[in-house]
């Protein structure tokens, strides 16, 4: 569905209002945020997760992932008829897992002739080529045993997004590499939530560490630059924070005076922007591919050759770190807020300078678009006679109704004449 943006008197709430499913997996907590930034814009939006939430991040609906044919019809069936204008789907996935008979992403044509307007956000590793990031960058987290995909699931994966999609995002600049007809869509971060504590000046200063997976991250590597900063005699208190939740992280983080968020790989991800939201300074590989779409870009760039170097000279300035921190908060609130990924989501879902998928030649997803074409023919038939027969019903019951009015009228005037009184 091709919406049009209709003009209103409010600035936080321009376009026309819009039904919108988020799913089915919340990477970074970025779907359940996407939602709330709609909301607040005065749309209908909502998040499902199908299976389990990383790190207890937020849902509106929590479903199991369907395992069955049966149980995949059902639940795109109970979708379709909520009829939404938009459904954003995260991660490179759709409704169903690859275990299910039915196969990844084989709704996603349904959805194209059903005509509601189709979104696929992707996150990193499951579009990134492996081959092309260890050729390209020293430091790619490839080099050091971090999963991926054979380029065979890649391709195939992204022929069939591209085949029937309205629009891909990436939210870093080095993705563009892999997906260079996506939409750039800023990363979430609650910054109303999220406030900055003291100032991130101790003189013992507390450097936290939070890693998703180590092998992303270089967290050996962030380890043994702490380990060399201490016997240099460099004082601090080193803040690990593994197996939390999400609210927990953000609690810890908030309180350090530095956050490294990675050295191996580029750009900066959720745990840096939640840092800049509360004011902290952040160490993070930050290449000038990843930050063209980051202009003030306030972090701290270091990889394991500089981040010896980078640390000591941050826990050496505290007025450094609250400047820098300073500086982050007013980053994160003006490219990151709810606000900003709000306007850039609208300008998304209403095509307006959006940038459509280069069209897959795979023969196969032609034919099964040919086969979703008969069966939506066919269907359409059906609710028309369907609809057809109910107008048949109608008319038969009001004639049924009128004519048990001029009944009853007839045994009420008899009533009444049995008892001598007049109408």
């Amino acid at each position: 569905m091709r919406l049009s943006l209709a003009p209103t008197n409010s600035p936080e709430n321009s376009a026309t209002e819009m039904r919108i499913l988020l799913a089915p997996t919340n990477i970074g907590n970025q779907g359940q945020l996407q939602a709330a930034a709609l909301r607040a814009r005065g749309h209908e939006a909502e998040f499902w997760q199908l299976g389990k939430s990383a790190f207890s991040f937020a849902h509106d609906r929590q479903l199991e992932w369907p395992t069955s044919s049966s149980e995949a019809l059902a639940l795109f069936s109970e979708i379709a008829l909520a009829d939404y204008d938009v459904i954003h789907f995260h991660f490179g996935r759709s409704l169903t897992p690859k275990a299910n008979p039915l196969g990844e992403l084989w709704d996603l044509a349904l959805w194209r002739q059903l005509n509601v307007r189709l979104i696929m956000s992707f996150h990193g590793t499951e579009m990134r080529d492996a081959e092309k990031e260890k050729q390209l960058d020293r430091w790619s987290y490839y080099h050091f045993g971090a999963p991926h995909n054979t380029p065979e699931v890649l391709a195939k994966r992204l022929g069939a997004i591209r085949q029937n999609v309205d629009a891909m995002t990436v939210s870093a600049g080095s993705n563009f590499l892999h997906v260079p007809d996506a939409n750039y869509l800023p990363l979430a971060v609650d910054t109303e939530a999220i406030q900055p504590a003291a100032p991130p000046s101790r003189v013992i200063p507390v450097i936290a560490h939070a890693p998703s997976r180590r092998s992303t991250k270089g967290t050996d590597f962030v380890l043994a630059a702490l380990d060399t900063l201490q016997a240099q005699g460099v004082q601090f208190e080193v803040d690990l924070i593994e197996g939390v939740d999400n609210a927990e992280v953000i609690r810890r983080i908030s309180n350090a005076d530095i956050v490294i968020e990675k050295v191996l790989g580029d750009g900066y991800g959720v745990t840096a922007l939640e840092a800049f939201a509360a004011g902290r300074p952040v160490v993070t590989r930050a290449t000038e591919r990843a930050t063209k779409w980051a202009p003030g870009f306030p972090g701290v760039s270091a990889d394991p050759d500089t981040l010896v170097t980078t640390l000591r000279a941050l826990v050496e300035s505290p007025s450094q770190r609250v400047a820098i921190g300073a500086a982050s908060r007013e980053f994160a609130v003006e490219h990151h807020g709810l606000a900003a990924v709000g306007r850039a989501l609208e300008r998304l879902y209403t095509d307006v300078d959006v940038v459509p998928p280069a069209v897959s030649s795979d023969p196969r997803s032609a034919a099964l678009a040919q086969e979703v074409a008969h069966l939506r023919s066919q269907n359409l038939a059906l609710a028309s006679a369907k609809e057809q027969a109910s107008a048949s019903a109608a008319r038969e019951k009001k004639a049924r109704q009128s004519a048990q009015r001029v009944l009853g009228y007839r045994v009420q005037r008899r009533i009444l004449r049995a008892f001598g009184r007049k109408l």
